[in-house]
């Protein structure tokens, strides 16, 4: 039976790298741990867990925000360093800038002496 395939990899079509596999695990024991946290909810009169739940809910909404807040930050540094990479790519080593400036004033001085 082939193995079912999530909707990252559907979209990048191709399998997961192991960071993500271990950040798929860490979610789900994340979410599992919270499960277990919040059980004992459960048992409170329904108004008291109405309002554990929304506070325990506004808490992990906002605690949320700051992997985000983080991996968005490391992406475009990710960006960045690609972008510098490009440029270095591009840029000519020492060598072949010193035999250009050198020609250029071998060329300048033959043209003052015409």
């Amino acid at each position: 039976m082939p193995k079912e395939k999530s909707v990252r990899e559907l979209k990048r079509g191709g399998e997961p790298s192991v960071a993500e596999a271990a950040a798929e695990v860490v979610g789900s024991l994340t979410r599992l741990g919270l499960t277990l946290v919040t059980l004992p909810a459960t048992w409170l009169p329904a108004d008291v867990r109405d309002d554990v739940l929304d506070v325990t809910r506004g808490a992990v909404q906002a605690t949320a925000l700051f992997p985000r807040a983080i991996a968005h930050a490391l992406e475009e540094f990710a960006n960045d360093i690609e972008e510098l990479e490009r440029k270095a790519a591009r840029r000519e080593d020492l060598g072949t800038r010193r035999r250009r400036a050198r020609r250029r004033k071998y060329e300048e001085f033959e043209e003052d002496e015409d």
